[in-house]
């Protein structure tokens, strides 16, 4: 049976007294029966407004409850508080009343309270610039600052949900629970709240909350202090003054590259001239866009705007502020090509003429790095002279512009290959031609250092790499042909053949 000592009774109204026990004392009634174990969350609120004769026996139950281990008296009335309600949340206290509870009104409960929760985590429940909040029927009474908020009718709560699961796919399901377990309306003089309640907050002056504790008259006063030798406690801190309609992090930015390749579409390094779109979650009220460096954004307002990368590389940083002043900013590193690498293309074979020195292949050619896209850009090879050696010095190979062999032409680059980079759309051909410059043949190199550069749209034009182009031929006629990474051969006497 519950004894008086070692638990304390909060007195919420005659009808609903809620009484803390240890968590022992609460194994050993939970067998003899009678009782039953409540919401925590409504024990918390009630010691929160403790005061007078009440908070004194709350220091009593501190001591008696053994929750600390030094001297309870020399506590604040706010650490004894405190202790208890630590003490609530580590299951060390157990909030129960008299009575059995029903199953089916506890599982409703419970049910209700996980879907709510549920909704909780996924941040700040707004909708069409209006903040909202959702809870359990038999929760309402305990509200925080429950005179900020305005209970929303039927129609219009299901209303709210149900736009809600239209604008987060994902999510749908769990919003359209909710908006089938909201209540009928109701009138607090004839009738109490069922099942869910969506709140919408007024927004307004910051206030204090009131004091509704029942005055205590002189004989009550004297009372108290017959039956505590250490006098009254303090008045209990008032309740906090609410200073803005938000949270602090409820704001919500995600970022995807438009591009599908590569994988990580979440990254933060993109190649210059990318799109990366950037969603505001969470929101309150419109949401405001600004951009640091030459970046570009689509729109300055709005829950969904695009982040195209500057021509050149920079650091851009993207902040996205809501009605209520909170910000999020994302910062992105635009990165230009920095190479090129090629692959002989697929399919293909070597370039020969029978008898002569002579080699070709054709390649398949990537911008890297492959960490981004470069798929917005250009890139053409620029003029350059000839170095050889040995068997081709003196010949027509010697001093040779790059200018007429593919040099000044302009080439869009495609998607993102993995493992490549991003693929320019054609395929180079690196040919030697006829190299019969007369015999005997003897060893000899010929070496195009070829510049290239890239652009986006129509913008300036800039160096960003050199490709060698070279051949090689020894004393037995025999050649090669290398660049970036690509090569083939060919012997004098190989039959002739095409690529």
């Amino acid at each position: 049976m519950l004894t008086h000592r070692g638990i304390l009774r909060l007195t919420h109204s005659i009808d609903d007294e809620v009484i803390l026990v240890t968590a022992l004392e609460w194994y050993d009634l939970r067998a003899e029966g009678g009782y039953h174990q409540v919401d925590s969350g409504k024990a918390i609120w009630i010691l929160r407004g403790l005061s007078g004769y009440r908070s004194h026996q709350a220091r009593v139950f501190v001591a008696e409850a053994r929750l600390r281990h030094f001297d309870v008296s020399r506590m604040s009335d706010q650490e004894v508080v405190s202790t208890i309600i630590d003490a609530i949340r580590s299951r060390r206290v157990v909030a129960i009343a008299n009575g059995a509870e029903t199953s089916q009104g506890r599982g409703d409960s419970i049910d209700l309270r996980h879907l709510v929760e549920q909704i909780d985590q996924q941040g700040k429940l707004a909708f069409q610039g209006r903040q909202y909040k959702l809870v359990v029927a038999d929760d309402l009474p305990r509200q925080e600052a429950r005179n900020r908020y305005a209970v929303v009718s039927q129609s219009d709560a299901r209303a709210v949900l149900d736009g809600l699961a239209k604008e987060s796919p994902a999510f749908a399901e769990i919003y359209r629970q909710a908006s089938e377990r909201i209540g009928k309306d109701w009138r607090p003089s004839s009738s109490s709240p069922e099942g869910l309640v969506l709140l919408r907050w007024i927004p307004g002056q910051t206030f204090a909350g009131k004091n509704d504790e029942p005055t205590l008259t002189p004989s009550q006063m004297k009372g108290m202090l017959d039956a505590s030798p250490e006098g009254l406690m303090s008045p209990a801190p008032p309740p906090p003054v609410l200073m803005s309609v938000h949270q602090d992090g409820h704001l919500r930015v995600t970022s995807e590259a438009v591009a599908t390749a590569p994988a990580n579409r979440a990254r933060t390094t993109v190649g210059v001239g990318e799109e990366v779109r950037l969603t505001a979650t969470a929101t309150s009220g419109t949401v405001s866009w600004s951009c640091s460096g030459k970046s570009t954004l689509s729109a300055l307002s709005g829950a969904r705007v695009t982040l195209t990368a500057h021509e050149r590389a920079e650091s851009a940083k993207v902040t996205a502020t809501d009605s209520c002043g909170c910000k999020v900013t994302l910062t992105f590193n635009v990165i230009e090509p920095a190479g090129v690498q090629m692959v002989r293309a697929g399919g293909t074979g070597v370039w020969h003429a029978n008898g002569k020195p002579s080699v070709g292949i054709k390649a398949n050619i990537y911008i890297i790095p492959d960490t981004v896209t470069f798929e917005n850009i250009q890139a053409s090879e620029d003029n350059c002279t000839s170095a050889v050696t040995g068997y081709f010095v003196g010949t027509p190979l010697d001093g040779v512009q790059h200018s007429g062999h593919g040099a000044g032409q302009w080439v869009s680059v495609g998607a993102h290959v993995a493992g490549g980079g991003s693929q320019l759309l054609g395929q180079d051909t690196v040919q030697s031609g006829h190299c019969s410059f007369g015999t005997p043949y003897s060893v000899g190199t010929f070496d195009w250092p070829i510049p290239w550069l890239f652009r986006v749209g129509s913008g300036a034009a800039k160096r960003f790499t050199t490709v060698h182009q070279r051949f090689a031929i020894d004393a037995a006629g025999d050649m090669t042909a290398s660049q970036a990474g690509a090569s083939g051969s060919a012997k004098l006497n190989d039959p002739t053949s095409n690529y």
